[in-house]
């Protein structure tokens, strides 16, 4: 048998370097791999750099681009915001004009109603031949009223509202109650038939001394009802300023004359506004639907008489209605003879006739009355005395004595199935109802 022999040697170092050439490649594509891998990292790092510098390219583009915008934008409401001033400015101007031409336009229409009241006063003063021989002299005249409010035009009624300044908190509120029942019944629809045809004058008898009257007047004067108030003041001399007298129930006293010489120059004022002036003191409210009520009275009395002195409407100095065309002599009337007797009894005696100077200046001329009373007294406190005054009759009570005078009141056994007195020289085609405010509206028997 043969011998093999296995040279173990040689084997083993063959297989070393195998192992070898294995490892070394091994490590190579390792290396490879690695490099592989850094360079693809590189890669997306540099990609997600370049995309993130371009994002923020168009970013910082965008931002400028709104930026851009955003100037145009203020440019352009800067320039708005100065073409609003300058109309705006044209505006104002424009209102001023307009205040200053109604203002003038005002001023020639009192002028022209003093002429008229000269010119009147002069023919009733000439001779038998017809020649004028006498003129009112320039005092005499009845004054311009330069504190009354811009308005060219003459309404249907003026409420004029003698105000003094009330010592009591709860007496300082009639005024501004006052006022706010009148707005509240004030239309501000030009649709409405009694739309800018009534205005209420407010008369400051006690200028810069009356804090309510001016802080009212800011406020209406702020509101829609702007032009339904006026707001005046006037402040009448004292011809007697050392005599205090107290007076007593047949002779006024010095605080009563001056209530008179102040009622005379309201009335003075409020007779160059409208064609009818109601006398409302300041601590009266018309009673609900009061103007509507006002407005249908009127009319009636002027159906039923259209030559009639005044129209009773409420009580005390309160509820006078009169023709501007009759104020001026009853303004002369009253101021003639304010120490006789108080304003809220020479008013029933001139309309009633009962002085012979007042039935010579009437003369066959009649007085009216409604049936029901169209302002509530509200007030507690008067400004003339210290003691609290008793209730009063309130809205729609029938205004018969006591309530009035006699003489001034209505008449119910004359007009029993009528509201306005006297009923007895009515027009024929007139209606013969009466109506019963607050209450359905019923005809009555013939």
């Amino acid at each position: 048998m043969g011998t093999t022999t296995v040279e173990t040697g040689d084997s083993e170092g063959g297989t070393v370097g195998m192992n070898q050439i294995k490892s070394s490649r091994i490590a190579k594509g390792v290396a490879v791999f690695f490099l592989v891998c850094q360079a693809t990292v590189m890669l997306m790092f540099w990609t997600h750099f370049n995309s993130s510098h371009m994002s923020l390219q168009s970013k910082q583009s965008l931002l400028d681009s709104q930026f851009a915008k955003n100037a145009e934008q203020r440019n352009e409401m800067q320039a708005i915001r100065l073409d609003l001033t300058e109309a705006l400015t044209e505006l104002n101007e424009t209102r001023d004009q307009v205040e200053s031409t109604k203002a003038k336009l005002l001023q020639t229409e009192i002028q022209l109603h003093t002429y008229r009241l000269q010119l009147k006063q002069a023919l009733l003063e000439s001779d038998s031949t017809g020649a004028v021989v006498k003129f009112l002299d320039k005092a005499d005249a009845v004054p311009l009223i330069a504190d009354v409010p811009h308005r060219a035009g003459a309404k249907w009624l003026v409420i004029a509202m003698p105000t003094v300044p009330r010592k009591s908190s709860e007496a300082s509120r009639y005024l501004e109650e006052s006022l706010a029942a009148f707005a509240a019944q004030m239309p501000t629809s030009s649709a409405d038939p009694l739309f800018d045809h009534v205005v209420l004058m407010v008369c400051n008898n006690r200028p810069d001394r009356h804090e309510q009257f001016n802080s009212l007047r800011a406020k209406y004067q702020a509101t829609v009802h702007r032009d339904h108030f006026a707001f005046v003041e006037q402040s009448i001399a004292n011809p007697e300023p050392d005599k205090h007298d107290e007076g007593n129930r047949d002779r006024p006293g010095w605080k009563v004359r001056q209530q008179t010489r102040d009622v005379v120059g309201m009335l003075r004022k409020a007779q160059t506004l409208g064609s009818y002036v109601l006398i409302q003191e300041d601590d009266f409210v018309l009673c609900p639907h009061g103007l509507r009520a006002l407005h249908y009275f009127i009319d009636k009395a002027n159906h039923y008489n259209p030559d009639w002195i005044g129209l009773r409407v409420s009580y005390g100095l309160s509820g006078f209605v009169f023709k501007s065309s009759d104020v001026t002599q009853l303004a002369d009337y009253l101021e003639k003879h304010a120490a006789r007797r108080p304003p809220d009894h020479l008013v029933p005696e001139y309309i009633g006739k009962e002085s012979p100077e007042s039935k010579a200046l009437l003369g066959a001329r009649r007085n009216m009355a409604v049936r029901w009373n169209l302002l509530s007294h509200i007030g507690k406190w008067s400004t003339l005395r210290t003691a609290k005054s008793p209730g009063y009759p309130g809205c729609y009570t029938p205004l018969v004595y006591p309530v009035v005078f006699e003489v001034d009141g209505f008449n119910e056994k004359a007009c029993p199935n009528d509201d306005v007195y006297p009923c007895d020289r009515k027009a024929q085609e007139f209606p013969n109802f009466r109506v019963t405010f607050g209450a359905e509206m019923k005809p009555l028997d013939k």
